[in-house]
């Protein structure tokens, strides 16, 4: 019999339809597929969010413009002034300390730095854009995505 290329399902012709097996057979592979499968995703306000049965959990925002800013001496670098996505989506409450990775989106000579030992399971991460020369920042736009578990 004819199976298909990726799962290797037996396909069916019209001698096939008295035998319910090609069909349970199907069934048991796609099954196994779904063993960690997509609960809940959708957006809240500027975050995205995407739940798996699993209890893995990932939000984000893909862009978010701060403004303009002026970088200020912070020991022999410079940094801009303190930003904050806030909150997580309320739809995703983390069990425990969530993994959350700032990216900076202007340009390539500003790094995201936490501006405090933040480990909350609601709010996101405070930061600064820290640089090695003193420059203004036109238009700041960074990204976030979190990692983490919901139960």
């Amino acid at each position: 019999m004819a199976q298909t290329e990726n799962l290797k399902i037996t396909k069916l012709n019209a001698a096939d339809y008295v035998s319910v097996d090609p069909i349970n057979e199907a069934f048991d592979k796609l099954d196994v597929l779904g063993r960690d499968y997509v609960v809940a995703s959708g957006t809240s306000g500027e975050w995205w969010y995407i739940k798996y049965a699993s209890g893995r959990s990932f939000c984000g925002i893909d862009s978010k413009s701060f403004g303009s800013d002026s970088m200020y001496p912070w020991g022999s670098l410079y940094s801009s002034k303190s930003c904050a996505f806030g909150a997580y989506p309320a739809e995703v409450r983390f069990t425990g300390n969530p993994h959350a990775v700032i990216s900076n989106l202007t340009n390539s000579w500003l790094w995201p730095c936490p501006t405090a030992n933040t480990t909350s399971l609601t709010v996101s991460p405070t930061f600064a854009m820290i640089s090695a020369a003193k420059y203004d920042i036109s238009d700041l736009r960074c990204g976030i995505f979190v990692s983490g578990r919901w139960k």
